[in-house]
């Protein structure tokens, strides 16, 4: 993973010596195991916090035994991604154009760098799923509301409405507008509400490495099989229709849950309450489920990377409430946004690798249940 910026940002930044490493380095065994992705451009095998799996520093000519190294090199690359915006505001203000101009500084995915054993993006845990969110509306921001931080949750779906209201457009309405999924953040921004929505989605599929439903590459071009649950492949490449598993992850102010269940590519979309195939040893009555309690965490640094979804609570009889609770509002909330189907035709379902899964999907009763 080629991280390029000038020299002088690596110069700037602390000696790796100093650059602290995470503090939870190792997978929570008590989690989904196919949440876990060792990462292509970064690859390392699986390590949990019981010790099973391979150690980071196990390997010395292995990238992950050079975390310091590697981590100082991501932060040199913000770095110069912040002198560069400077210098884009500058410009802005140089041109007479910096108080009639909105921008906004966002990303299309996390990174994870070392914690949970994991690199890159390619997970539903914060780490992958949350991204800076900074806007500039010199005409709205002023004053007192300039430079404030705020907790409100928040979807990229939600800049197309934010941009609009601040270029003073009007949204689509009726059939247009049905299915526009953001909302505006300006009334946050103004400092008249706190929260705009009461939760948040991510997700991310997980896939066979022998999945042969693909086009251009291959999942197991990523150079590691199917052996096991940890070493699912990301469905890079793999066809909507034919993947494997879908983990949904929703997000309140205080609570997280993740459901991981297996996918139904004919009508595009989870078949709840099927076994994900995480009952196994080791992880018995984990299930597909993540429950985090996020109370306290304000996503700064570093306790944002670090201290939180560390705990599955998801078997916890004391948050059996809690996670009966947020199933049911992540199910809502998916549903909503998932284009009804028409048919009824069944449909064959296949695994692949070590562990090899085929059943037939009859069609849905009248309970709405589907019959296996």
């Amino acid at each position: 993973m080629p991280w390029e910026f000038p020299l002088e940002f690596w110069n700037k930044t602390a000696p790796s010596s100093k650059i602290p490493l995470p503090k939870h380095n190792a997978w929570p065994h008590a989690v989904p195991h196919l949440g876990f992705h060792d990462c292509a451009e970064m690859s390392h095998p699986y390590y949990d916090d019981e010790g099973n799996g391979v150690p980071p520093d196990a390997n010395p000519a292995n990238f992950a035994a050079h975390q310091d190294v590697m981590r100082k090199a991501y932060y040199s690359c913000i770095s110069y991604v912040d002198d560069l915006i400077g210098q884009l505001i500058d410009t802005l203000d140089t041109l007479g154009a910096g108080n009639d101009t909105a921008i906004v500084f966002t990303g299309d995915h996390g990174w994870h760098t070392g914690e949970h054993d994991m690199w890159c993006k390619m997970s539903v845990l914060e780490l992958g799923t949350r991204v800076p969110l900074i806007f500039r509306a010199p005409w709205i921001l002023k004053g007192d509301l300039a430079g404030r931080k705020s907790n409100a949750l928040a979807e990229l779906v939600d800049l197309y409405p934010t941009l609009s209201e601040l270029a003073g457009l009007t949204l689509p309405r009726g059939a247009g507008g049905a299915d526009l999924g953001g909302v505006s953040l300006v009334p946050v921004m103004r400092g008249e509400v706190e929260q705009v929505k009461n939760a948040t989605l991510s997700q991310f599929p997980r896939c066979y490495q022998n999945n042969s439903h693909h086009s251009g590459g291959k999942p197991g071009d990523e150079g590691n099989r199917t052996v096991s649950w940890e070493s699912m492949s990301d469905c890079h490449w793999t066809d909507r229709n034919a993947l494997d598993f879908m983990g949904y992850k929703l997000r309140t102010a205080n609570w997280s849950i993740t459901s991981w269940q297996r996918w139904n590519g004919e009508m595009l979309r989870p078949i709840w309450g099927s076994d994900c195939g995480q009952l196994s040893e080791g992880n018995a009555g984990v299930g597909c489920f993540e429950l985090y309690d996020h109370i306290g965490d304000d996503g700064m640094a570093p306790a944002a990377f670090d201290d939180y979804e560390n705990v599955n609570l998801a078997a916890d009889p004391a948050h059996a409430v809690k996670l009966k609770e947020m199933l049911a509002l992540l199910k809502e909330n998916v549903e909503k946004w998932i284009t009804p189907w028409n048919g009824t035709t069944g449909v064959v379902v296949r695994g692949g690798g070590a562990n090899e899964l085929e059943y037939e999907m009859g069609n849905e009763d009248e309970s709405g249940k589907w019959e296996l």
